[in-house]
């Protein structure tokens, strides 16, 4: 009777403990829908400076994103994928393709990111790495994103 009574509390602690972890993972993947533009950039171990206008990075709540670039000439999509929360300090971005011409190792990889968002959630900072290609040395980065506020609903 001990036997299965104990076998019994450590199946329900192992399922709360596994719905808290999903639930947080859920609420976590909430915070990262939307519109982001990078405001500022640091690589491999460089002062972070402000990042070139109009780099931006689309979550959206089906794992999936893309990062885009914004132009006088228009717009072009870096690279895109999926991207999945592994807990509350890191996700992975799986991606599926990239620009041609791309100087880093992207399309057919995933990479593992940590992230820390602001106390209000309206930054994100991304720290990671990426391989490089064609001779080009591998990067390692910090990116600050500005979620980018949706004025569509005030109207």
């Amino acid at each position: 009777m001990k036997k299965l009574t104990l076998k019994g509390i450590t199946i329900v602690l192992l399922l709360f403990v596994s719905f808290t972890k999903l639930s947080a993972q859920e609420s976590n993947s909430a915070l990262f829908n939307g519109a982001w533009e990078l405001t500022r950039l640091a690589t491999n171990g460089s002062e972070s400076r402000v990042a070139i206008p109009g780099l931006l990075k689309f979550f959206d709540a089906d794992g999936k994103f893309f990062n885009m670039r914004i132009t006088q000439n228009g717009s072009i999509i870096t690279h895109q994928g999926n991207y999945v929360i592994n807990d509350n300090e890191t996700y992975s971005e799986i991606i599926k393709s990239e620009t041609q011409g791309a100087t880093y190792a992207l399309a057919g990889k995933t990479y593992k990111l940590r992230y820390k968002f602001s106390d209000d959630k309206k930054l994100l900072v991304l720290n990671g790495m990426v391989e490089g290609k064609d001779g080009a040395e591998s990067l390692g980065f910090t990116e600050v994103w500005k979620r980018v506020e949706n004025k569509i609903d005030s109207i």
